[in-house]
């Protein structure tokens, strides 16, 4: 019984490693949320010292996706306290965020610096195609396989097509695609 335990417990620990060091991709994150939107953060509380408890004031630029936030209205915000570490939002600073509700709060699941070109890529984004991840440790190591639900990469993460990639039906297929700007001004081809 205890070998049981100690082996959950493994399990446990290689789940949550995982989860915080196997590359994911920014439409994996966008395709899971309930909501998508850029903010600005007006204010930020939580216990002195205890990264891992804040709570966000932000006022909705833009809505992308879900109901749970409006344009032009402030909301709060929760970080979530996991082990990869503390949601930490600067304040005055404009987020592009992908948020959870969990009970009444909605809770930050991703966010980052609103990136170039955010809006135009999102748009692109095709959640009825899955993305599955197979992880290397070669940085210039990477290939796709097309499916009819998904599509297949194996990448450390770090590469070019990976980060300026995304994943669309075409032809009943699941299609690996560079972002336009990424085919014209990144020498990021496609190999």
């Amino acid at each position: 019984m205890e070998s049981i335990q100690i082996l959950s417990v493994l399990l446990l620990i290689y789940e949550v490693v995982a989860s915080c060091t196997e590359p994911r991709h920014d439409q994996q994150y966008f395709c899971r949320a309930q909501n998508a939107f850029t903010a600005y953060v007006d204010d930020v509380t939580g216990p002195p010292g205890d990264p891992f408890d804040r709570t966000y004031a932000v006022t909705v630029r833009r809505v992308y996706k879900g109901t749970n936030v409006s344009p032009n209205t402030t909301t709060t915000l929760y970080g979530r306290s996991t082990s990869c570490g503390p949601t930490i939002l600067d304040l005055k600073k404009y987020y592009k965020i992908y948020a959870r509700t969990n009970g009444p709060r909605l809770e930050i699941i991703s966010h980052e610096e609103i990136p170039p070109a955010f809006e135009g890529r999102i748009k692109m984004y095709d959640c009825s195609c899955q993305i599955e991840i197979h992880a290397t440790r070669s940085s210039n190591s990477i290939s796709y396989e097309d499916d009819t639900n998904k599509c297949i990469v194996t990448t450390s993460g770090r590469d070019c097509q990976f980060r300026n990639g995304y994943c669309k039906k075409t032809n009943n297929l699941c299609t690996w695609k560079l972002f336009p700007r990424a085919q014209r001004t990144m020498n990021c081809i496609r190999h």
